[in-house]
């Protein structure tokens, strides 16, 4: 397998930023075989270093007083990062299963890896173009982060036919799980400073 090119790189994130406004035409941008799955995560590794300049701006130990981050600090960000990146794809597997769609499973997380992807871009956008601490800030990221559940909840829906409870705590179980993660990869970075 070798990595997704610019172009298409280019069309799933296009499909992505369809499939963010809910249009169901974009899934059909996305594909659906073993390669797909790889190459999706393309589009996270390629957005990682933007990632990292986000955090390092929204980090009050670090933006404004000209600090740079030691290697825990990056480390805990990193790992962070792809544990963020990889830990849902593998619970879905398992839910997959559990609800009778086990060959829903590559196409979902295709969808969902480049969809998610678009909302990422926007905070990391926000957070350097406008920059914390405003109301052009706060107000846009936080509708950003709930649009995200929405959205989250609408591809379950789709791939997996999933009903409104079991869709809503899959969307709340992960919200839950990433905060939960975020905290101690907080408390990492903190840690190594």
């Amino acid at each position: 397998m070798k990595p997704a090119g610019l172009a298409e790189t280019a069309g799933c994130l296009a499909a992505g930023a369809k499939a963010f406004l809910l249009r169901a035409e974009a899934l059909q941008g996305f594909g659906t075989d073993r390669d797909s799955f790889l190459k999706c995560f393309w589009g996270p590794t390629l957005a990682y270093p933007l990632y990292l300049i986000a955090m390092v701006q929204i980090d009050p130990m670090l933006s404004g007083n000209g600090a740079v981050p030691d290697f825990g600090w990056i480390a805990a960000r990193t790992i962070g990062y792809v544990i963020a990146w990889i830990y849902w794809p593998v619970l879905l597997e398992v839910v997959c299963d559990r609800v009778g769609r086990p060959e829903a499973w590559v196409p979902l997380i295709v969808a969902l890896v480049w969809t998610m992807l678009v909302p990422m871009l926007i905070q990391i956008v926000l957070i350097l173009g406008v920059g914390p601490g405003s109301f052009l800030f706060g107000a846009p990221l936080l509708a950003v982060q709930i649009w995200m559940l929405v959205v989250h909840g609408w591809l379950l829906r789709q791939y997996l036919s999933t009903n409104l409870p079991l869709t809503i705590a899959l969307v709340l179980g992960d919200f839950i799980l990433s905060r939960f993660l975020h905290v101690i990869e907080e408390s990492i970075a903190r840690a190594a400073m």
